[in-house]
């Protein structure tokens, strides 16, 4: 387990100090003054609530009584982070946000080999981000010596590869990693007997576990960027690409649910990286909760046109979920059944169950992001469907980079 050192103390006071309020909608930063008390309360290994006294006290005395021993650590000193698949979606967001913080990190994007010159990676290279070819599985022990002493690894990539994960996970402990993040960057639902998908990525959170080896894990709520929802005109067709491209309303389209804009991964994630408190702990990152008949009004409202209303209850979805595993009992390999399979149990979780919303992810044990940093302005639905109906929307699975 990691152990809160002189380095985390200081990044700690210099996060503090610089509390950004970081909008991606704005396109800049604009500064925000912290409290006076301490925000995060809670380090791994202190049980007590601590001030900004009692950190600077700490961290001087630390200083003081190994000068001798420790070398210097200033409060630039960067945060070494590996983000293994750098050009996929979330990965792209990470970075992006890491690289507009005001923390100073200290970035990799890691690309298998082959994919080393492409035109994202020539993108990152210009910002500053190293970019490095490397290969896990052949190259087992050229990881081992890339990643010796990194602050943090994230693998926002390969799910459907769990013995990869694993395997990396393996090598991180090897290497003394600090903080390992795995791909959940998902919508909050139980661990176990709601989603097969979620289950996977389970089973990689707990090989963490059985390794000892420190992590966070970051589930993001629904995207905007996945709504569906069309309108005569056409403004918003651009946006709907299949898998996600179902629009009837899930249950009664009453239940709440927390979503999130794509964009807000990013300022989040590079504060949750830079604080301590968030170390083997689970977080929560959203926008807004809203019912899909909310989503679906604001969409009218702005667009001045009638969204056509349809419905997916839930009956329906669990006749489509029996049917799905029925064809991958007879298939393993169907990939139609699968999709089908992941996206209808993503659609009765939230509409039907319930489960994401902060109240579930609060019994569930996450940490809240939107308290954690609430100088991070949310991007709202409406702020989305401006920029739908613009024509300026990102649509991530229509570039998404394997």
């Amino acid at each position: 387990m990691h152990t809160p050192g002189v380095a985390d103390l200081r990044r700690n006071v210099h996060f503090q100090h610089r509390v950004r309020d970081y909008s991606p909608r704005r396109g800049g930063l604009s500064p925000r003054r912290s409290g006076g008390q301490l925000r995060y309360k809670m380090l791994p290994t202190v049980a007590h609530q601590v001030s900004w006294k009692h950190i600077e006290k700490i961290t001087l005395t630390f200083a003081t009584q190994h000068k001798s021993k420790t070398p210097a650590v200033t409060m630039s000193t960067p945060i070494k982070v590996f983000v293994f698949g750098g050009t996929g979606n979330t990965a792209q967001q990470i970075i992006d946000g890491m690289i507009k913080s005001p923390t100073n990190f200290d970035i990799t994007a890691i690309s298998r080999p082959s994919s080393v010159d492409k035109p994202e990676n020539a993108e990152y290279r210009k910002r500053g981000v190293k970019v490095v070819g490397l290969d896990v599985d052949s190259q087992r022990q050229e990881s081992v010596e890339l990643l010796r002493g990194a602050d943090v690894v994230i693998a926002p990539a390969n799910f459907f590869e769990p013995d990869k994960a694993k395997a990396l996970i393996d090598v991180c402990k090897e290497a003394g990693v600090k903080r390992f993040v795995p791909n959940n960057f998902g919508p909050v639902m139980p661990a176990y007997g709601v989603m097969g998908m979620r289950e996977q990525k389970e089973a990689i959170v707990n090989h963490i576990k059985l390794q000892r080896l420190s992590y966070t894990v970051i589930d993001v709520a629904w995207w905007y960027q996945n709504f569906p929802f069309r309108i005569p005109s056409g403004r918003t067709d651009y946006i709907v690409v299949p898998p996600m491209d179902d629009a009837r309303l899930w249950g009664d389209g009453t239940t709440p649910i927390a979503f999130s804009d794509v964009h807000s991964i990013g300022p989040h994630a590079a504060r949750i990286l830079a604080d301590p408190q968030t170390i083997n702990k689970h977080v929560h990152v959203y926008d807004q909760v809203l019912t899909l008949l909310q989503v679906v009004e604001a969409l009218e409202e702005l667009s001045g046109e009638k969204v056509e209303r349809t419905f997916f209850t839930k009956e329906q979805m669990e006749e489509t979920i029996a049917q799905s595993k029925a064809a991958l009992a007879k298939d393993p390999d169907s990939e139609d059944a699968s999709t089908t399979l992941t996206c209808v149990e993503y659609y009765y979780s939230m509409g039907v169950r319930g489960d994401s919303v902060p109240e579930v992810a609060d019994y569930l044990g996450y940490l809240d992001s939107r308290k954690l940093y609430p100088d991070i302005a949310p991007i709202t639905v409406k702020d989305f469907y401006k920029d739908v109906l613009g024509g300026n929307a990102l649509v991530p699975y229509a570039a998404e980079k394997p």
